[in-house]
């Protein structure tokens, strides 16, 4: 039996698999997202290539470092089980995924690099949760 055969299609489709995510993760990495849901209101994010992520919070003095990564289409975000989500009162500290397509689906804008500098951190001002909010940050990261 010729395996090269049977391995050669196996092997590419296991490549092609890791290049679409470590695209859809070089796309990610060192760039600064803003999404916006009714829940959390605005927030902002930094992703740094190291897997690190610097999140911009409403109501928060400080940013909320935690992970980031992809997984298949899906990124994932990991924060310390210190952190508690608002919205629901859970403590974090297990990475939680959701497709990219809803994730995409909140994205208002996107921008290259730190131009908030979250990953020395420190904010700007204080976020509130309202919409109104988008307008300052976009100004910054459009």
């Amino acid at each position: 039996m010729n395996f090269s055969r049977i391995l050669t299609p196996f092997i590419l489709s296991i490549l092609v698999l890791f290049a679409g995510q470590a695209s859809a993760a070089g796309s990610m990495s060192r760039r600064t997202i803003v999404v916006y849901n009714k829940a959390h209101g605005p927030q902002v994010e930094y992703y740094a290539p190291d897997g690190r992520s610097y999140l911009w919070y409403p109501g928060n003095r400080r940013p909320v470092t935690g992970s980031w990564k992809m997984s298949s289409n899906k990124i994932c975000f990991w924060y310390s089980d210190k952190v508690t989500d608002p919205t629901t009162g859970k403590k974090m500290g297990s990475w939680k995924c959701r497709p990219m397509s809803g994730f995409m689906e909140m994205t208002v804008s996107s921008c290259k690099g730190d131009p908030f500098r979250l990953s020395k951190g420190k904010i700007p001002y204080v976020l509130s949760k309202s919409k109104s909010e988008l307008a300052r940050v976009t100004k910054t990261c459009k």
